[in-house]
């Protein structure tokens, strides 16, 4: 999605805990940032994507008081399965 937002034109600050993916957006226009906070500050928009839903639920649990869409509530769902209880 990014390497298509970049081509359309759309600067795109980025993050990500892989610096080879942070270094192939920079390499094709985006601008690297130090932390998810520099990524979107100042954005119009914030466009974020976890590799997994153990991802997501591992923010949830880390950050409870955030607002999350609907659809994330997998986490409650898969709570019995092994290594998805991060609460």
């Amino acid at each position: 999605m990014a390497h298509s937002l970049l081509k359309a034109g759309h600067s795109l600050s980025v993050y990500d805990l892989n610096q080879r993916a942070v270094q192939l957006l920079v390499d094709t226009g985006a601008r690297a940032a130090a932390s998810p906070g520099e990524a979107a500050k100042d954005a119009d928009y914030v466009i974020t994507m976890l590799p997994t839903s153990v991802h997501v639920c591992q923010r949830r649990a880390q950050f409870p008081n955030e607002e999350y869409p609907s659809d994330a509530d997998t986490c409650a769902q898969r709570s019995d399965r092994p290594g998805w209880n991060f609460g």
